[in-house]
């Protein structure tokens, strides 16, 4: 039992020395966690002069315009939804309509940008194609309309 005794005490000193070594030498996670340098801002501009100069008869409605600020490494697209026009008594229903393509807004715009220097996108001039004229005042009615932005690394 003597023999076990000393080789106790000099198995402890090893394991100090071994972990103060450790701590003397850098150690590296294994693990980085990084934010990732995205910004992104979406604009849209109301273009209600547009709506108020057409007469009431008019099915097609300007709404809005849409700008995209995005700084980021990939690409990305953007969704549109919308719930029908209603004024508390009656609905009309509608689809957006692109302005400068001509045609119904698709299931989603698509944008490619870069880390490096934050780009600016006109994504789309946005119009509502009405089913039917509205039955009085254009004010009168609202929708809900929900933008979705989704991006890729």
């Amino acid at each position: 039992m003597c023999i076990v005794e000393p080789m106790r005490k000099y198995n402890k000193i090893i394991t100090l020395l071994v972990l103060c070594l450790f701590m003397l030498v850098p150690l590296y996670p294994a693990i980085v966690m990084r934010t990732s340098e995205t910004e992104m801002h979406v604009a849209v501009t109301d273009r209600v002069e547009e709506r108020t100069s057409l007469p009431a008869s008019s099915l097609i409605l300007p709404l809005c315009s849409i700008v995209i600020t995005a700084k980021h490494q990939g690409k990305g697209y953007l969704k549109i939804f919308h719930t029908p026009l209603t004024n508390g008594l009656g609905e009309v229903p509608y689809t957006l309509y692109l302005d400068d393509r001509s045609s119904r807004f698709p299931d989603a715009l698509s944008y490619q940008c870069s880390p490096s220097i934050p780009l600016t996108i006109p994504l789309a001039t946005i119009s509502a194609l009405l089913t039917r004229p509205l039955p009085g005042a254009r004010s009168s009615y609202s929708s809900e309309v929900f933008v979705y932005l989704f991006f890729d690394m």
